[in-house]
């Protein structure tokens, strides 16, 4: 079976929907950008939806989750993106931005903790303001309440990636 551009077409493959680029001090320059980033990418993807305001609040709700806990990073230069990709019923949303070594390292042991067997618990602790709220409440929010898969990637060695992958379609 062949794509639109002559190409074999991957049922695996993501199929890229929107990517946004910005200067890191664009993005980080005003809070309300996570909101309006969102939104966009939300309104974009869904248009062939079952259920097309749920799953614009969905996704907008889980992307929003995401670009907030990003917007906390203080490193200074290079460049913020964030991609959409969709294979079937699910979305791959890439986060892509600069971030110190501790930054990483925090980020690495948020991840863990969203994919350890006791997250529940976690999460139910950080929600009751036992344990207080930090970046791992976001990711283990998306991984319980969104079906959510999560994983790291290290573009370099300033650049830290979280991949998303979304089964919002599916979702009871």
């Amino acid at each position: 079976m062949q794509g639109e551009s002559g190409k074999p077409h991957l049922p695996d493959a993501y199929e890229p929907m929107v990517e946004i680029a910005l200067p890191r001090g664009d993005f980080y320059s005003f809070w309300q950008n996570c909101d309006l980033i969102s939104t966009y990418l939300a309104r974009m993807i869904s248009h062939n939806r079952s259920d097309l305001v749920r799953y614009t609040n969905l996704f907008s709700s889980a992307v929003n989750e995401l670009l907030e806990m990003v917007f906390r990073t203080h490193q200074s230069e290079g460049k913020f993106t964030c991609r959409v990709s969709r294979r079937g019923d699910l979305e791959r949303v890439y986060i892509e931005f600069p971030c110190s070594h501790g930054e990483r390292l925090y980020y690495e042991e948020a991840l863990s903790q969203a994919t350890e067997s006791s997250r529940l618990e976690r999460y139910l602790a950080s929600m009751s303001g036992k344990e207080g709220p930090g970046g791992e409440t976001a990711l283990l929010e998306l991984a319980l309440d969104y079906g959510a898969t999560l994983q790291l990637e290290h573009p370099d060695d300033n650049t830290l990636a979280i991949i998303v992958d979304l089964p919002l379609e599916t979702l009871p």
